[in-house]
């Protein structure tokens, strides 16, 4: 007979996370919220919101109320998978209560995302030449090519201080001098000066292994009319070599 009553108390707590978890209300918010932590990333163009709603949730924890046995925490585990962008993590959903004018408590769910992991399955220069939309170039200009396995830091450093030379000080009294930084993450810090999106999206490649090395070389001495240039270049492991020249001399 316990053995019934124990089972009996299992299927009904499974029933009732179960219950909880298709809840439209949670889900609804668990993708608004997904959909807000998105929206300043170059991930938004991706995101279908319908798409999220018919993905994967479960329950992973219930918390009840002592008194009352009424459900008031869910832990979740959500997989949203859409194409080219795969988007995991953990959330929970707080039961709320608000007493209405008529004197009835009305119940409802405000979900809250705890962890996202995003996986952006498209070509990097696909997204790049999204974000270079939003940058202001000046006078300069972006693009992307590709380099043999055998191109390096050395011939990235070499490529960008022959783009942007200094003043030949034998020729001339005074002119631009500029500064080279090899440094991977100093680099795309002198980036961030000017845009937010790309280093931040360069970072997530570094944490995949994708990034071979990021070069930056910019305005140190002389007029800045005549000298405000801010070159970068980026090298992928998979040869893919990105070039940003900005150029705000007037």
């Amino acid at each position: 007979m316990k053995s019934l009553i124990f089972a009996g108390l299992l299927a009904a707590t499974s029933f009732i996370q179960a219950e909880e978890l298709y809840s439209t209300d949670i889900k609804k918010g668990i993708c608004s919220e997904l959909e807000y932590e998105l929206e300043d990333s170059h991930h938004v163009n991706q995101f279908d919101s319908s798409m999220c709603m018919a993905s994967e949730f479960s329950v992973t924890k219930t918390l009840r109320d002592q008194a009352t046995n009424e459900v008031t925490l869910l832990k979740i585990d959500y997989k949203i998978n859409q194409p080219s962008l795969v988007v995991s993590g953990k959330a929970q959903a707080i039961r709320t209560f608000r007493v209405q004018s008529d004197g009835n408590i009305k119940k409802a769910w405000a979900a809250s995302i705890l962890k996202t992991n995003v996986n952006d399955q498209r070509d990097p220069a696909a997204i790049l030449d999204l974000l270079f939309e939003d940058l202001e170039f000046g006078n300069g200009d972006a693009g992307i090519s590709k380099k043999p396995a055998s191109f390096t830091k050395a011939d990235m450093i070499k490529d960008i201080e022959d783009a942007l030379p200094d003043y030949d000080e034998e020729e001339e009294e005074d002119g631009c001098k500029y500064y080279t930084t090899t440094d991977d993450d100093s680099a795309l810090s002198d980036l961030k000066q000017h845009t937010r999106e790309i280093p931040e999206y360069i970072k997530e490649l570094q944490k995949q292994g994708k990034v071979k090395g990021v070069v930056s070389r910019i305005y140190d001495e002389g007029e800045s009319e005549y000298c405000s240039h801010y070159y970068f270049r980026i090298l992928l492991e998979d040869g893919t070599y990105i070039y940003l020249d900005l150029d705000f001399t007037t």
